[in-house]
């Protein structure tokens, strides 16, 4: 079983002129209906790095880091505390495509990014097509016998995001890994600015609600794990929560401290399952004494 999931960066969840608007290849997602697409979810953190962390390790962002007075370098190990270290137990062959320098490192430990020398030249993010490609590459060396997980992560307002995302859908389609494989697809975070942002072109920093709002989640799981019909879940979802539910479809034991839980019976069951449920959200500006949090 092939694990294949895919991360857009900090979109807003409707169209709009510029580039950080909703890609319109998440509406076909949702129209055709081929998956499970998650209409009321939220992340734990309105940025990037953090939210990542968030997801996979199941922990909400403060926990992992609560002294936003030091850089990101700073983090512990979290090697052996995230969802991919039980994938690795079970001899999942783990490797990434991360489109920045900055989350390669920091994420090394966790997702054996593709990293060669002068792949990220100077301060240079991979484009769309630079992602494409190196996927291809990766899933090409794919062997039938081998259980893979591979975690492809765009850069931020990528022109052509959109265009290479399809692309790599359709190769999927067309080399039979989208029936049979664990389709992950989502953004980073929320950035749901619908009603402010006529106003005030605000940061993805700068509101702790609107920016963790709505970010986009697609699951695709095959029949092998589920005979839940593909559909649009409107119930409460959390980022938090997406691999707790992956591995539990699996099978996979999970032993490290978290504060996720698994989502599998809202999808097979529609069990609300977070209806009695307290979750924290946090936002900070490093080096800045600037903190807000939500709990919902």
């Amino acid at each position: 079983m092939n694990i294949i999931w895919i991360v857009t960066d900090s979109i807003c969840n409707y169209e709009r002129s510029d580039l950080h608007g909703l890609l319109p290849i998440y509406k076909k997602l949702k129209k055709e209906n081929e998956g499970f697409y998650f209409e009321d979810c939220i992340s734990q953190f309105p940025s990037t790095n953090l939210s990542l962390f968030s997801f996979l390790t199941g922990r909400f962002p403060y926990y992992i880091f609560p002294d936003y007075y030091r850089s990101i370098e700073n983090l512990p190990s979290l090697k052996y505390k995230n969802f991919i270290e039980p994938l690795k137990e079970e001899n999942y062959r783990v490797q990434s495509i991360i489109f920045g320098r900055e989350q390669a490192l920091i994420f090394k430990e966790i997702l054996n990014p593709y990293y060669e020398k002068d792949i990220y030249k100077g301060d240079h993010w991979l484009d769309a097509k630079e992602v494409y490609q190196y996927f291809i590459q990766k899933v090409e060396k794919f062997q039938p016998d081998e259980k893979n997980f591979l975690f492809t992560f765009f850069r931020p307002s990528g022109p052509q995001t959109d265009k290479y995302l399809r692309k790599i859908i359709d190769y999927l389609k067309e080399n039979n890994y989208w029936e049979n494989s664990v389709i992950i697809i989502n953004s980073d975070h929320g950035f749901y600015d619908k009603n402010i942002y006529k106003k005030t072109k605000l940061l993805h920093f700068d509101d702790i609600h609107q920016s963790s709002m709505q970010p986009v989640l697609f699951i695709k799981l095959p029949t092998s794990l589920t005979l839940a019909h593909p559909r649009i879940i409107e119930k409460r979802t959390y980022l938090v929560d997406l691999m707790e539910t992956i591995l539990d479809y699996l099978n996979i034991n999970i032993s490290h401290e978290r504060d996720s839980i698994s989502f599998k019976k809202l999808i097979e069951k529609d069990i609300d399952v977070n209806n009695q449920r307290t979750i924290r959200g946090d936002c900070y500006l490093m080096f800045q004494a600037v903190k807000r949090t939500m709990i919902i």
